[in-house]
């Protein structure tokens, strides 16, 4: 019975997720495996993963980001996360921004706790609390935007007292000249700070783990760790991990495919005839990556090597490679019988892997000889090495060309000379004629006349 084997993947839509593609994150979902001849299997280039974490605090617990100098000069960049606020206990505080509060960058949220701003002495815009929502901030030279899930909030140009600081990056804290405070409870994921404009205008937010490319300058997920792709790296103080996350499981969308069968699609069937590996690259933002499956074809169903057997002989056939073996023509598996004509034998078995196989041989009956010769010769005959002395009928069985018996009926009549002329000296041949007296070189298997000095005539045939 066919199987299909089936790994269903969904394909959720994501922006800008492009970047190096690795094991952990794109592969095929299915590994080396063995299916059964004609059999499927289905192949699904997957690029994607699993979103376990995400930042968790409370009043007085915070993070720490180092910073590595890229706010005080960068022209352009976005800065972009998700955030989930429970709590607020009054008073602004930063949600993401550097530590010292003088140094700008803000992500904070207003004294009201339901205010958001993105810089320092830019706009306080509306912010709804008690869900996951995407921020995105964004400075394009001296136009700075602010998109809450996609939707812009804030344009507005640039105040050039909101340029930040290099003071290290905290998450749920800021620091001022009389003291410090970490006013919000929430979860914090996914912080991704590129040097380009990644949004120009509204767009779905990406519920997608983000990948390192040639423009990110921050990446961190967040899941069960503070470590930042880019080596900087923070520490928690006091915050720790929660299963509370804005999406789980993901895939990447907008890619290219190519398959080593030509294939362009991100899954295929494959029906191999015999083992077979499988290559698939998947292409995207400038990054590739290949993977390769190996389906191994189960067909160890053996009926054995096609065989020559000479008519009247037994063969006995035995099959290989699993068990319950049923054969063709009421031949049992092991059991000696005697075919009569040549025929194709069918068995059909079971594996140990479950896989109904089976196998053909070929069995060719060849005939045994037969034939009859009649000959007269003088005094004795010669036949395939054996000499004959006595008239009388005879059997001879020798090897045919096909290797089985050639039986040959000899009908032999001998002639005997005179007593006188026995004694004689051994005479002379003159000449060798057959029966039409036509002179011929001496030959093999044909009767010959061979001609002596004295006049006297022999009849002789010579066989090989």
């Amino acid at each position: 019975m066919k199987k299909t084997l089936q790994i269903l993947t969904i394909f959720m839509l994501s922006l800008n997720a492009f970047g190096q593609f690795s094991a952990g994150n794109t592969y095929i979902d299915q590994t080396d495996t063995t299916i059964c001849i004609g059999d499927s299997v289905q192949l699904n280039m997957f690029s994607g993963g699993t979103n376990t974490n995400s930042l968790a605090f409370i009043e007085n617990q915070y993070a720490t980001i180092p910073n590595n100098g890229f706010f005080s000069t960068a022209n352009q960049y976005t800065v972009e996360f998700w955030y989930k606020q429970t709590g607020c206990t009054g008073g602004d505080e930063h949600i993401f921004g550097i530590d010292w509060y003088a140094q700008k960058l803000y992500f904070s949220i207003g004294n009201g706790c339901n205010t958001l701003n993105f810089l320092r002495d830019q706009t306080l815009m509306p912010y709804l609390t008690g869900s996951w929502t995407h921020i995105a901030g964004v400075k394009d030279g001296s136009t700075i935007y602010l998109y809450i899930n996609g939707i812009l909030a804030l344009s507005e140009p640039f105040v050039a007292t909101s340029t930040p600081g290099s003071g290290n990056i905290t998450i749920n804290h800021h620091t001022w000249s009389s003291g410090s405070s970490s006013r919000l409870s929430g979860f914090f994921d996914e912080l991704r700070v590129s040097d380009t404009v990644r949004y120009t205008s509204n767009f779905i937010p990406p519920t997608n783990e983000f990948l390192n490319d040639a423009n990110t300058i921050y990446l961190m997920h967040f899941n069960g760790d503070m470590i930042d792709d880019l080596g900087n790296s923070g520490t928690t103080n006091g915050a720790t991990w929660s299963n509370d996350i804005p999406f789980n499981t993901y895939a990447y969308s907008n890619l290219s495919y190519l398959w080593s069968t030509g294939d362009t699609t991100s899954s295929i069937y494959a029906q191999p005839a015999v083992t077979t590996t499988y290559y698939a690259t998947i292409s995207g933002g400038g990054a590739t990556y290949t993977d390769s499956v190996t389906i191994t074809v189960s067909n160890l169903i053996d009926a054995g090597t096609d065989v020559d057997i000479c008519n009247g002989d037994s063969i006995a056939l035995s099959a290989s490679g699993g068990s319950n073996y049923q054969w063709s023509n009421n031949v049992l598996d092991g059991q000696a019988f005697a075919p009569t004509q040549s025929n194709a034998y069918v068995v059909n078995g079971t594996d140990s892997l479950g896989c109904q196989g089976s196998d053909t041989v070929m069995i060719t009956v060849l005939e045994n000889a037969t034939s009859t010769l009649t000959q007269t010769a003088l005094d004795s005959y010669t036949l395939n090495g054996q000499t004959y002395t006595q008239s009388g009928t005879y059997t001879q069985v020798i090897p045919a060309a096909n290797g089985c018996d050639s039986t040959i009926t000899l009908n032999l009549t001998l002639n005997f000379t005179g007593i006188h002329e026995l004694g004689t000296a051994t005479k002379i041949l003159v000449k060798i004629t057959d029966l039409n007296g036509k002179i011929i070189q001496r030959r093999k298997n044909v009767v010959m006349l061979f001609i002596y000095e004295d006049g006297t005539v022999e009849r002789v045939v010579e066989m090989e």
